[in-house]
């Protein structure tokens, strides 16, 4: 098992492609890249519709630029959670990416201040704070279902879980998650349950349960219920208790994919989807 460990928001992974032709499409790899920056927007409720306006515009508008001069378009994936919560994740393949330049060319750079400057100061206003986490995708500790069970090329409805767990217990924690996975693996289970940690930020195991539904979700069973099928009602009840034990806290928040938010091309395979 492998352990742990604003602005434009628009991060190039490629360069020397000329002006005048059409944007290339993202690396096939990028929604499962090794590292990811997080960046989280808590925005005043009664600005929450005027604060999804303008990113869109702003978005739209950059993206608009960036194609018009043939340049590629980094994908960046929107998740809005209750309260007026915004997380927006951009891959990064290495932390070699976190100081590289920007690619783009400053006669297509320039440009975007016109997109931008009407768009900044409101959008700032709008905020009751933000920052930032990078995140590691521990792509051995999460679960891809051999058949998935998804219809759209974005889910309706993600569960985010984050988890705390105690110092000394992460052995006990990893021996669990393992079983976990294989019961996900046995039962067949067709929703994806990605597993990430924050290296910079809470500390804590971040798993994005995804499906096209919380009813679907539901209906396919919750944690304990996959164990309870695959292992019996006793022996789901032991882990559950172990579980419990290894965590100094927890939290599970109900949340929902915007692909518009970000303009992100339906092309681009969500976290964990398969490409269609």
């Amino acid at each position: 098992m492998n352990r742990f460990g604003y602005a434009l928001g628009v991060i190039m992974l490629a360069t020397g492609l000329g002006l005048g032709t059409a944007a290339p499409e993202p690396p096939a790899d990028s929604s499962m890249a090794p590292l990811w920056t997080v960046h989280i927007d808590a925005v005043r409720p009664e600005k929450a519709s005027e604060f999804e306006r303008l990113n869109i515009a702003e978005n739209r508008g950059l993206h608009a630029i960036l194609r018009d001069h043939g340049q590629p378009i980094a994908p960046v994936y929107e998740i809005a959670m209750p309260g007026a919560v915004y997380m927006s994740l951009r891959p990064k393949l290495s932390f070699t990416d976190f100081d590289a330049p920007s690619p783009i060319p400053e006669s297509v750079s320039k440009l975007f201040a016109a997109v931008t400057d009407p768009i900044d100061g409101p959008l700032h206003a709008a905020l009751r704070f933000h920052h930032n986490e990078i995140w590691r995708y521990h792509k051995a500790d999460s679960y891809i279902p051999a058949t998935p069970g998804y219809t759209l090329p974005t889910p309706g409805y993600i569960q985010l879980v984050s988890e705390r767990v105690i110092p000394g217990m992460e052995e006990r924690y990893g021996e669990l998650l393992d079983a976990l996975n294989a019961a996900l693996e046995t039962s067949h289970y067709p929703w994806s349950v990605l597993m990430f940690t924050s290296s910079y930020g809470d500390g804590a195991y971040k798993y994005l349960w995804q499906a096209d539904s919380k009813a679907a979700l539901l209906k396919a069973g919750t944690r304990a219920d996959v164990l309870t099928a695959v292992l019996g009602k006793p022996k789901a009840r032991q882990m559950l208790a172990d579980w419990k034990r290894c965590l100094a806290g927890s939290e599970t928040i109900d949340a929902t994919p915007r692909r518009d938010f970000t303009d992100l091309a339906e092309s681009v395979p969500w976290l964990g989807l398969p490409p269609r």
